[in-house]
């Protein structure tokens, strides 16, 4: 942080004096001391900013998270330092009317990234455009990812120029964009189309039945879904089960969709996934996974695996 970011964050403390909170999420990643240094100078320098730390599982990026719907994988100095502070203070440019017509009712969440670079001229713009959404709306989700720190996350999702902006890793814009394009997406997106990252935050929320019901409407499930299935995270794999249970329940035939693509997932997959992936499908009851369990019984597996292979073919042949 230079002297002159330093000053600037002085002047902004003093005319915003009101209390700030701010969660700084650290893992592993040798790279969270960088999020960390800047975070102890921020609030040095803008003593009513109030720190909290906290170590993350390592399966997310290091983040400072402004709000629970808006983190920064990124050190917001340069020209990113002034974007952030209007975040801190909650300052905005506002959105037109059709615009908060758009998002007032929305029913489905959304996942925005954009990709930036500190020294990036057109970033900051960007990112102030996109800072009014996840403040006006509690469904929408903003992450700011320096791209050049974490260019791990900007080639996985085939990112090779900022700013770019991606919602719910299936639709993008590159460079300058009209807002109320990305508004309208946001409000008519196909539910079908939703990402992994939307499905999980309707789970982490509480409505798991919200996305079943989307499914059972579309009689069709979703191919995000399936990733959640077989997710690292147990939190994420267990909601996505609730979802199955309720869609078994409620329709067999549609539930059987999720037997090939989960086959296809379980060589890959880790033992507590493999050992879910067989309870759905045990769930699921479709006598078609009969010669796969049996060849689980007869491979080289483990006997918690094959427990759980016994258990789904005595569900199957009891129907």
């Amino acid at each position: 942080m230079t002297p002159e970011e330093e000053k600037r964050i002085v002047l902004w403390s003093k005319a915003h004096p009101e209390d700030v909170r701010i969660r700084l999420i650290t893992t592993e990643d040798d790279r969270s001391r960088l999020l960390a240094d800047f975070c102890d100078r921020l609030t040095t320098a803008a003593p009513n900013v109030a720190l909290f730390a906290e170590h993350g599982d390592g399966k997310e990026l290091p983040s400072i998270e402004i709000t629970p719907r808006l983190r920064y994988h990124a050190v917001p100095l340069v020209r990113e330092l002034e974007p952030f502070l209007q975040a801190l203070a909650g300052v905005s440019p506002g959105l037109s009317g059709s615009m908060q017509d758009d998002i007032k009712n929305l029913d489905l969440p959304a996942f925005l990234q954009v990709f930036i670079a500190p020294t990036c001229p057109h970033c900051p713009l960007t990112v102030q455009q996109l800072l009014p959404l996840p403040l006006a709306s509690p469904r929408i989700h903003l992450a700011v990812v320096d791209g050049a720190l974490f260019p791990e996350r900007a080639e996985r999702l085939a990112v090779r120029s900022v700013p770019t902006v991606l919602l719910d890793e299936q639709y993008r814009w590159t460079g300058s964009f009209p807002l109320n394009e990305l508004v309208g997406m946001i409000a008519k997106r196909d539910p079908a189309k939703l990402g992994a990252a939307s499905l999980e935050t309707m789970l982490k929320e509480g409505n798991a039945s919200a996305v079943a019901e989307m499914m059972l409407k579309e009689q069709k499930i979703f191919p995000a879904f399936v990733d959640l299935l077989v997710d690292e995270k147990m939190f994420v794999r267990l909601g996505a089960m609730v979802v199955m249970e309720e869609i078994v329940e409620r329709d067999r035939g549609l539930a059987a969709q999720v037997v090939a693509p989960l086959w296809e997932r379980f060589d890959p997959a880790g033992r507590q996934a493999r050992g879910d992936i067989i309870h759905v499908i045990g769930e699921v009851a479709d006598p078609r996974v009969v010669p796969h369990l049996e060849a689980i019984l007869n491979g080289p597996y483990g006997p918690d695996i094959k427990e759980a292979a016994r258990d789904a073919l005595a569900r199957i042949t009891a129907l």
